[in-house]
């Protein structure tokens, strides 16, 4: 990534106060794309964690470029049960008030064909498989424009196929989006390196 590349979120002497835990430096510019290899899954949680302000028990310093909207797929749905696709989509945005309704059902109906899962709109969250609530979470992070987008295990529970879009689809997000990428599949980290530009790539071990 070039210097002249805007930093956008920067941290330092960040530490888990209660494992005693250090982090190393690092900083996110625009267009990066951030890939985080994790050793242990508590060096991981906390930290993402602790980027969206979920996690209280750490020291440190913490720089995010004002009006920076942070996304964070978890690695587990978040899904309402009882609730249609289409509303749990629109949950987001009734919160923040991002979109007129017009314009976010327009998005919301793009996506889901982008996906292929149009006709999953009015099904129940509790009725879809493991892939289809997969497409549904990553979907809802991309709604309201996120600067930064954390994926934890993005490709988890999707088939090869499918895995193979995802990855395509970060990578043309990647465009306009900050993005952090959690996994420890050789195979998928590969393939984003290989298609990635050269010096995009930056890899990040905890």
């Amino acid at each position: 990534m070039s210097d002249d590349k805007k930093i956008i979120l920067k941290t330092s002497n960040l530490k888990l106060n209660y494992l005693d835990l250090k982090y190393p430096n690092f900083s996110i510019k625009l267009g990066d794309f951030i890939i985080l290899r994790w050793k242990s899954w508590i060096w991981k949680t906390s930290l993402l964690k602790s980027i969206c302000w979920l996690e209280n028990n750490f020291s440190w310093e913490l720089f995010i470029e004002k009006d920076i909207l942070i996304n964070y797929v978890f690695d587990n749905y978040l899904l309402i049960w009882d609730f249609t696709v289409v509303d749990n989509l629109k949950i987001e945005n009734s919160f923040k008030n991002l979109e007129t309704s017009d314009n976010l059902l327009k998005k919301i109906d793009k996506y889901l064909s982008d996906f292929n899962i149009l006709n999953l709109k009015d099904k129940l969250a509790k009725n879809l498989s493991s892939g289809e609530k997969q497409k549904i979470k990553f979907i809802r992070s991309i709604l309201n424009n996120p600067k930064i987008l954390i994926l934890d295990e993005p490709t988890s529970h999707l088939d090869e196929k499918n895995v193979y879009f995802l990855l395509d689809y970060i990578i043309n997000l990647s465009k306009t989006t900050s993005i952090i990428f959690v996994s420890h599949n050789e195979f998928e980290l590969s393939y984003l390196k290989n298609k990635l530009k050269k010096g995009i790539v930056t890899i990040l071990k905890l």
